[in-house]
Order: C-alpha cells, then structure tokens, then sequence
C-alpha cells in the first residue's frame, strides 16, 4: 500500500524517548504509535511533541489541537487518535481499534501491556513482533504472583513461534504454558507444535517415549482430520468452480479433463474409506 506523505520533513527529527527513535516525518510517528499502541504511556503527551509537529512537520492546526488536550488533560487515546486522523495513515475501522486497545490497557501494568502488545501484533500475523513483546512482558511478569497471565503469555508465544515455523521452540512455551496453567488446549498445541516439527514416525516415538496423554493424542488427530478434510472440500469447490468457467467459455477439452480428474479423485475417496484393514 502507497501512502501520499503530508506535512514537511524534519532536518532535525524528534526523538521518542519512550521507543527510541528519531521521527522525521508525520507518517513515520503513526506508523511507531501503531506498531507500540498498547505499550504506550502518558509521558508520550509532551508539548515538545506538540510544537515539533506545530513547527517542524509544518501541521499548525495539528500542533495547536494537540497542545489543547494535553492542556486540558486528554486521554492518550484521544492523543493518538488525532495523530492518525490528521495523517491518514490507517483506516477508521484500524483506528477505532488502536483507540480501544489504548483506552483497554491504560490500567493494566507493564507487563500485561507487553502481552496485550504482543496479542495484537500475533492476531495481524506479524509474529516477529509479537514474539519481542510477548518476552519483554514475560521479564515483566512474576511467574509465582501472576501464574495465569505468565501461561497466557507462554501459550500465546508459543503460537508466535509456530506461526515463523520454529516448533521445537514453540513447543517448549506450550509446555510450559500447561505446566503453569494445566490448560489442556496448551498441551494439544504442544503436541501439535512435536506434530508438526518431527516426521510421523519420530512423532510416535516421542508420544510413546515421553508418556504422552492419550486424551489430547486422539484430540489432536481428530482436528487434523477435520481440517484435511475442510481441505478436501475446499478443493473439489475450486475443482466445480473451474468446471463451470470452462462450461462456459465453451472450453470442452479442460471440462472433460477436470471432470475426470475430479472424479477419480472421487473413487479413491470411495476406496480408501471402504477398505477393510
């Protein structure tokens, strides 16, 4: 996505203390406060930054509406809000959201902040990010005093980490997550992340080796079932989409050749689900 950059470049940028970066630009301060929403604080509120955008950006009405709400003793929410009206920078629906968040986490403490941050960054998919702040806030958190928040915490991690493919990581967070809060869903994820990081055979060995639930074995296998099989449908929707596009473009080569292909694809169905062991 292309942005139309408003407002001036700074010479001299502004340093955000509380991320540790220079801004240069309007669009370079949106994109810090969305990426860190959940983790900002109300130090953030400087007239400095104020007079800076007022100054430097060349955004005087901005400048002047942000030094009124810190004046009056505005909500963060508030403060950013109209930082990301003023810049366009993300969409009303993405917007209305980040204000949520902020207004969610102000009375949270640093370290559910952190987790809050990484749960947001985890639910967009940008899981780099999310693994950063979900171990800030584990050095945040104390394990004994906030037992449930510190599993939530490994369990959600551990989903990062699967999510960039590292599963023999993810299956130690998962682990732990359901030895701190005997979640039994953390224990199929932690079998899921052994699933997926070992062949078949290895993956038996281990179940066996290591005494591994039976419960959540079976559990699991039935959920992967389930997906092969949403799977399955998926593509033989696509198959009868293409069948019909051919139909239709009067192309009767590749609606025989889909149509055959779709129905052996049918009787091997039929085969396997017949087949006596």
């Amino acid at each position: 996505m292309l942005y139309l950059p408003i407002g001036k470049y700074a010479t001299t940028p502004y340093y955000l203390e509380e991320l540790g970066v220079g801004i240069h630009t309007i669009e370079e301060l949106s994109y810090f406060l969305r990426e860190n929403a959940a983790s900002l604080e109300d130090g953030i509120m400087r007239l400095q930054l104020c007079t800076f955008i007022e100054k430097e950006l060349e955004m005087p009405k901005l400048g002047t509406d942000l030094r009124e709400l810190v004046a009056n003793k505005g909500s963060l929410a508030s403060f950013v809000r109209l930082i990301l009206e003023a810049s366009g920078y993300v969409s009303v629906e993405e917007m209305r959201s980040i204000e949520s968040l902020l207004r969610q986490t102000q009375s949270l403490g640093t370290g559910e902040r952190r987790k809050t941050q990484g749960d947001y960054h985890l639910f967009a998919g940008r899981y780099l990010m999310a693994e950063r702040e979900y171990r800030q806030a584990l050095e945040q958190l104390d394990k004994r005093a906030d037992r449930e928040q510190y599993a939530a915490c490994c369990h959600n991690l551990g989903c990062a980490l699967a999510g960039m493919f590292l599963y023999d990581r993810a299956a130690e967070c998962f682990l732990e997550a359901y030895e701190l809060g005997h979640e039994e869903e953390s224990y199929i994820q932690y079998l899921a992340a052994l699933r997926l990081g070992n062949s078949k055979t290895a993956y038996t060995q281990k179940v066996n080796e290591l005494s591994l639930k039976r419960g959540p074995v079976a559990e699991l296998e039935r959920r992967l079932k389930e997906i092969a099989k949403d799977s399955k449908k998926s593509s033989e929707r696509t198959a009868m989409e293409e069948i019909g596009n051919a139909f239709e473009e009067g192309d009767a080569g590749t609606v025989m050749q889909k149509t055959l292909s779709l129905i052996n694809s049918w009787k091997a169905d039929y085969r396997a689900d017949t087949e006596i062991d």
